[in-house]
């Protein structure tokens, strides 16, 4: 993933999120969403210290752009994570290593594995992981029609 894609995805995001600014949906005041900007210096050394070769580069990408992403009241929520996302790497039943980078309303957690390109996976616990989308990028160009959708 590269910078210029991140930097106009979260334009396009803060434009659909200004549109639901002060609304109320399922209990929430829409205002509260936020893309933020990039992750500081410290969270991303943070970051890079606690998941090292674990670390999927297109997650180290994303947070070098947007530290985290909040949509409480889009469709049932999700969030992507500020980091460093200290928890432990979960290891799934079939061995394969995954970071955590984010959740839904439903319980779910969204998780990479190393490397660049992977599938984002959903998990429901810890030993079932389905493939939600094919990659980091695709995760966030549905949360972009979500969120436009939704306004």
């Amino acid at each position: 993933m590269d910078r210029k894609w991140l930097e106009q995805w979260r334009a396009s995001m803060r434009e659909n999120l200004s549109r639901l600014a002060g609304e109320r949906r399922f209990g929430q005041v829409a205002g509260v969403h936020e893309v933020a900007g990039a992750a500081t210096e410290a969270e991303l050394a943070d970051l890079v210290a606690t998941h090292g070769d674990d670390l999927p580069y297109d997650l180290l990408a994303f947070h070098q752009a947007i530290a985290e992403v909040r949509l409480p009241a889009v469709t049932h929520g999700y969030w992507i994570h500020r980091p460093p996302h200290t928890d432990p790497p979960h290891t799934l039943s079939d061995g394969r290593r995954v970071i955590v980078f984010g959740s839904d309303g439903n319980g779910g957690l969204f998780a990479l594995t190393a490397g660049s390109g992977t599938p984002v996976l959903r998990l429901s616990d810890e030993e079932e992981a389905v493939v939600f989308t094919a990659d980091l990028q695709e995760f966030l160009s549905f949360l972009e029609r979500e969120t436009a959708a939704f306004g």
